[in-house]
C-alpha cells in the first residue's frame, strides 16, 4: 500500500518484479504463516498436531489441518495477486520500499528460517516456562525435539532439502536448456487489459460452484 498506493487486490498485479525483497519476504512469511519447512511455522504446527493426537483429539487435529489448507489458499491468493501475474498499466512506477521498512522485515523473515531451521533457539525459553508453571518440559536440542511424539528434527531435513534443491539445481543447468517464447494467444493481441488475471479471477469458479456468485460479483 505505501508503494503503490492501491488498497485492493485488484488494482494489483506484477508487483514481484520492482519489489523483489518485499516479495522475498512475503514468500518467507507466508510458508511460515502455512507452516512449510524450512520455517518456523512447521515446527510450532508439527508440536500442536502432535499434542492433539497424544490427547486423544484426532477431530481437532484434522480441523488444524484443514486450517492450514485454507490458511494456504489465501496466502495464495494474495501472493498471485499482488507480486505474480500480468502487471497492471498503472504500476509502471512502482518502487521498493524505503530501508526503514525493508530493515524490519529482513530481521522478521531472517527469523522465521532460523528458528525454523534452528527449532531450539525458540523451544529452549518455551521449556523454561513449562518448568517454572509445573508442566512436564520437552527434550529438545538446537535441532528440535529429540525424543517422544513429536520428535523432529529440523536441521537434518533443512540439510537434505538444500542437498535436494542444489542437486537438481545443477543438473536443471547441466542437462537442460532453457530458452523464452512468446506467450501464445490463438492470434489475438495479448492486451494486458483483457489478459490479466486479477483477484477476483482466483478461485471464482468454485465460489459460484457453491453459490457464491453474489460474493464474487462483490470482490470485483
Amino acid at each position: 500500500m505505501f508503494a503503490t498506493h492501491r488498497e485492493t487486490l485488484e488494482d494489483l498485479g506484477g508487483i514481484g518484479r520492482k519489489m523483489p525483497f518485499t516479495l522475498t519476504m512475503f514468500a518467507i512469511a507466508g510458508l511460515s504463516v502455512v507452516g512449510v519447512p524450512p520455517t518456523s511455522g512447521f515446527s510450532s504446527k508439527w508440536l500442536i498436531y502432535h499434542a492433539l493426537m497424544q490427547a486423544g483429539q484426532p477431530f481437532l487435529a484434522l480441523l488444524s489441518l484443514v486450517g492450514s489448507v485454507l490458511t494456504m489458499a489465501y496466502i495464495a491468493k494474495f501472493l498471485h495477486a499482488a507480486f505474480l501475474g500480468q502487471p497492471s498499466t498503472t504500476l509502471d512506477d512502482v518502487r521498493e520500499v524505503p530501508r526503514v521498512m525493508r530493515v524490519p522485515m529482513g530481521i522478521l523473515g531472517i527469523g522465521c528460517v532460523v528458528t525454523g531451521v534452528f527449532p531450539g533457539l525458540a523451544l529452549g525459553p518455551i521449556n523454561s516456562v513449562l518448568a517454572e508453571y509445573g508442566f512436564t518440559p520437552l527434550e529438545v536440542g538446537l535441532s528440535g525435539v529429540l525424543s517422544g511424539p513429536g520428535t523432529w528434527n529440523a536441521t537434518g531435513m533443512f540439510i537434505m532439502m538444500a542437498l535436494a534443491f542444489w542437486l537438481g539445481r545443477k543438473f536443471v543447468l547441466r542437462y537442460t536448456h532453457l530458452r523464452e517464447t512468446d506467450v501464445h494467444s490463438c492470434g489475438l493481441p495479448p492486451e494486458t487489459s483483457t489478459s490479466r488475471m486479477g483477484s477476483a479471477s482466483i478461485y471464482g469458479d468454485i465460489l459460484r460452484l457453491i453459490g457464491g456468485e453474489n460474493t464474487a460479483k462483490e470482490n470485483r
